[in-house]
């Protein structure tokens, strides 16, 4: 995946999670869809790795962050805002 021209190396999950949010560009996902659709069935329902990795993943995008935390739901994308050119 490439983002600004730069290669982005991303786990299977981070990718799982990226695609996830991806199909649904400004709508929320709630945790629990993205912990049901990206870990199998034995992850820990209420631990914090949903968290971890959406940190991971913000990281590694950069900046402007386009993985927005809605607030007792989920997570949303956002789509990049690109300045006109020329």
């Amino acid at each position: 995946m490439h983002r600004d021209g730069v290669l982005l190396s991303l786990t299977v999950k981070e990718f799982a999670v990226l695609e996830t949010l991806a199909a649904r560009p400004g709508e929320a996902v709630r945790r629990t869809e993205l912990v049901e659709r990206c870990w199998d069935e034995l992850t820990e329902p209420n631990s914090n790795v949903v968290e971890v990795l959406v940190s991971q993943l913000r990281r590694k995008l950069g900046d402007p962050q386009l993985i927005h935390t809605v607030r007792g739901v989920g997570y949303r994308l956002e789509a990049q805002n690109r300045e006109p050119q020329g």
